[in-house]
């Protein structure tokens, strides 16, 4: 999280980043720790950023987050459990 006033109006907004990494490892491997334990080399995390605008009585986010939030929505609601199982 990182306040402070993105669009110059006088008001605390904020922005809050998150480092996202999605990575399906081989079957060859017991999990993570062991595929990386044995040198298999997984990407680095991607940032993506969520800004807030304060605009006296709520928070919104900016417009130009929106990609963002659909991106993280869609990654989040892929390992949410569905009310079928």
């Amino acid at each position: 999280f990182l306040r402070s006033d993105f669009n110059q109006d006088g008001r605390s907004d904020v922005r809050i980043t998150f480092r996202i990494r999605e990575h399906l490892i081989p079957e060859k491997y017991a999990g993570a720790l062991d595929a990386i334990n044995s040198g298999y080399k997984i990407d680095p995390p991607r940032p993506l950023s969520l800004t807030y605008l304060f605009n006296g009585q709520s928070l919104k986010l900016q417009k130009d987050s929106q990609e963002n939030l659909t991106t993280i929505n869609q990654i989040v609601n892929k390992h949410l459990p569905t009310a079928s199982r």
